[in-house]
């Protein structure tokens, strides 16, 4: 994978992920309201698509995965160059931290207006502004509930430099297995340590990165095939989308038809989720980088790409905009359908989104090149 290499497909799927977690989100904070689509006559129903749109978090750890690895692989297990490690934690600290600042700023000074009724101890202003909230035995909870993947993304940026050490390329593959391994034991004791809790303590103790590990891993493993095989028939790209597509799809139908409200309680499922996730996702993010036509149709267009480029700023700001914004509709009395709530939810959240982009965000990442897509032979 070339350092320079930029696949918009991978920015689009980025922001579909976003959008999924925004549906999610929009529908439960307007009470779970029926989601019908009238297709001249066929009713078609979009509540499981909404139901399961935390699932965007999981495309999120996959893709950090793949795009973050290609320069620790290719200079332990291609002879690539040793990557700078001053320069990689300034771009993921210059990358995360000033929109998350932003909004938390905003936050603090009139969190109230938001909903928000609550303060920070000093404790708990520096847990918020080092982004390592929810974590360790006594998790000081973040402001906003969904501020709770940050840490786990984060943790992620500062072990991937110490897994690149043991990146050798006669054992690298065993070591991968191992923390695997590892990943499964800890998400089977912590489900079974918290399971008498209340279930968003089982989430919040499951979900941390020792639980959620196999997603960035396979998503490492990802790039180590787009590395060794540099290009592929258009066919098999698109092959591999379709078959990733399905079997994240499965699996995601599988939890909520077989583990239902179990599913947090340690249900089997619960277990495998980041394996089978992550390695169907694996697929599908290979494929877009070899150049899918399917990808490309789906993810490549204006619309997507758009909320791909601002997908940080919008998963960061759309939940206390539709939580605002729901409250002050029922506060005035004001009775509309949940499709109106929806498309007004999103054009708030994107603006505020392309602001905090364009003002907060882009001024600290340094400028791309051009998109680049790679050759398919």
């Amino acid at each position: 994978m070339a350092r320079h290499q930029y696949i918009d497909a991978l920015t689009g799927l980025r922001g579909f992920a976003a959008f999924w977690v925004f549906c999610h989100h929009a529908r439960a904070l307007a009470g779970f309201p029926a989601v019908e689509l009238d297709l001249g006559g066929w009713q078609v129903n979009l509540a499981f698509f909404f139901n399961i749109g935390w699932a965007g978090v999981d495309i999120f750890f996959v893709l950090s995965g793949f795009l973050l690895s290609p320069p620790f692989v290719q200079w332990r297990l291609f002879d690539g160059p040793q990557p700078n490690l001053g320069r990689y934690l300034k771009r993921r600290v210059l990358r995360v931290f000033p929109a998350y600042w932003f909004e938390l700023a905003v936050l603090l000074a009139v969190g109230g207006w938001f909903g928000i009724q609550r303060s920070l101890s000093g404790g708990e202003l520096l847990a918020h502004a080092a982004m390592f909230f929810n974590i360790g035995p006594e998790p000081v909870r973040p402001l906003v509930g969904l501020w709770w993947t940050l840490p786990v993304e984060l943790s992620f940026y500062l072990l991937l430099p110490l897994l690149a050490v043991v990146m050798r390329p006669r054992t690298w593959l065993l070591w991968i297995g191992l923390l695997l391994i590892l990943s499964y034991l800890y998400r089977y004791w912590a489900a079974m340590h918290f399971l008498e809790r209340p279930i968003p303590e089982v989430v919040l103790a499951v979900e941390q990165l020792p639980g959620k590990l196999p997603e960035f891993l396979l998503g490492t493993l990802a790039a180590y095939g787009v590395i060794r095989w540099k290009a592929v028939r258009p066919g098999i790209a698109d092959g591999l989308v379709v078959v990733g597509a399905v079997l994240f799809w499965g699996y995601l139908w599988s939890i909520a038809a077989f583990g239902g409200n179990d599913y947090w309680r340690g249900h089997a499922l619960l277990y495998w989720a980041p394996f089978a996730n992550g390695a169907a996702l694996a697929l599908v993010i290979a494929g877009l980088y070899w150049g899918s036509r399917i990808g490309r149709w789906l993810f490549a267009n204006r619309a997507v790409l758009f909320v791909g480029l601002v997908s940080y700023s919008f998963y960061l700001w759309h939940f206390p905009l539709i939580r605002k914004s729901t409250r002050l509709m029922d506060e005035h009395g004001w009775e509309v359908g949940f499709g109106i709530k929806f498309l007004l939810f999103l054009a708030l959240s994107l603006l505020v989104s392309a602001f905090s982009y364009y003002w907060i965000e882009r001024p600290f990442v340094k400028r791309r090149r051009p998109p680049v897509q790679p050759v398919s032979t």
